[in-house]
């Protein structure tokens, strides 16, 4: 028996906050991550340039703005030198077919002035 694979892509990106640097990259949860508050996942990303790393996360409900997945990634903050008004980009894969896969990629990108230009660079 063969299994039809569907792919579904999220796409998240947010300009950082001193939160978000000092504390924990918070996310909205899309729908399609099927998890609830207080439980914890490690996640394993990809990032600019072949990089790879393992966040603990867990799933925080707000009042205000609902659920979030927030990212423990502070040796990655310190080590990658990032700041607020750094872009990060989330983008989530989910395969389905026999079992549900999700791949998680991230894009860092700073904004830098040059001649006069600002334009976004990877780093």
């Amino acid at each position: 028996m063969q299994h039809q694979n569907n792919t579904t892509r999220v796409t998240i990106s947010k300009h950082l906050t001193r939160n978000d640097v000092e504390q924990s990259l918070l996310f909205p949860v899309p729908r399609i991550f099927n998890v609830q508050e207080g439980d914890l996942v490690y996640m394993h990303v990809r990032y600019n340039f072949g990089g790879t790393c393992k966040f603990p996360c867990c799933i925080k409900k707000y009042e205000e703005t609902g659920s979030v997945l927030a990212i423990h990634w502070f040796e990655f903050v310190r080590l990658k030198g990032l700041r607020p008004n750094d872009e990060v980009i989330l983008v989530a894969e989910f395969s389905s077919g026999k079992k549900t896969q999700m791949q998680l990629t991230m894009e860092l990108k700073r904004k830098i002035t040059l001649f006069g230009k600002d334009i976004w660079g990877h780093f």
